[in-house]
């Protein structure tokens, strides 16, 4: 009796010691950096022309006005040169604008509705997006960076998707209406100075889930309770 117990007894703490890893999350202290250009990018405008698209020029334009109303649109293609699994923490939207004629207040916004198209988006059809902020800068000079903090739509798409294509759709827009005739220009991806998107994460997060050690751990007690079965067995022998 005394020996089947002892068998039993790494037999059993291997199973609560596997059942005990199942519930804790693997990863890998593996930290990175990427930068992205859209895979789409346009304007629309609603005042001069709300049917017409502007996606195969060389300019994105900003403006909010009694005369002019345009919105600028960016998507970008996160599934490329980010790892399955990995935890974000930072992601930095950045625009060079390259004409301004008065100082701005640009707020990005998320739009979780993915499938318009560059060449197809206009002012009459473009997707409902959230309507509060991620973030709101101050613009006061062209010729200059500008960063939005965009992190929790990026961190968002990667808890929600697995596998497949995760795609981010960003709209800039001037806050308050200006007077005259405000405009803000940056360029496209069809142009230079094109906005750049910045995605940093700390970690991965493996695919596998962590119960897959069960069978491993497993296998190797009933391994061990064999080869100290045999042992004891020889010790017997040699005994007798």
């Amino acid at each position: 009796m005394g020996e089947k117990r002892t068998t039993r007894i790494p037999f059993l703490v291997t199973i609560l010691l596997s059942l005990l890893l199942s519930w804790i999350p693997l990863s890998f202290a593996e930290d990175g950096k990427v930068e992205f250009v859209p895979s789409a990018d346009t304007y629309v405008d609603a005042h001069f022309s709300p049917l017409t698209n502007y996606g195969n020029l060389e300019r994105l334009s900003l403006a909010n006005s009694g005369n002019k109303m345009q919105v600028v649109w960016l998507k970008f293609n996160l599934s490329e040169h980010i790892p399955e699994g990995a935890v974000v923490d930072n992601a930095t939207l950045k625009a060079f604008p390259t004409t301004l004629t008065e100082t701005f207040e640009v707020a990005a916004f998320h739009c979780s509705n993915n499938s318009w198209g560059e060449y197809t988006i206009n002012f009459r059809n473009q997707p409902t997006y959230n309507s509060t902020p991620l973030d709101t800068i101050h613009i006061p000079r062209s010729n200059e960076w500008y960063n939005w903090d965009v992190t929790q739509p990026v961190k968002d798409a990667f808890a929600e998707m697995s596998g497949g294509s995760k795609e981010l759709s960003i709209v800039l827009k001037q806050v308050e209406p200006q007077k005259l005739f405000p405009s803000l220009v940056i360029g496209s991806r069809e142009g230079t100075w094109s906005v750049q998107l910045y995605v940093h994460w700390i970690d991965i997060i493996p695919e596998f889930p962590s119960w897959t050690i069960l069978p491993l751990l497993l296998a190797t007690t009933a391994l061990i309770v064999i080869c100290r079965k045999r042992l004891t067995k020889h010790r017997r022998i040699l005994g007798a």
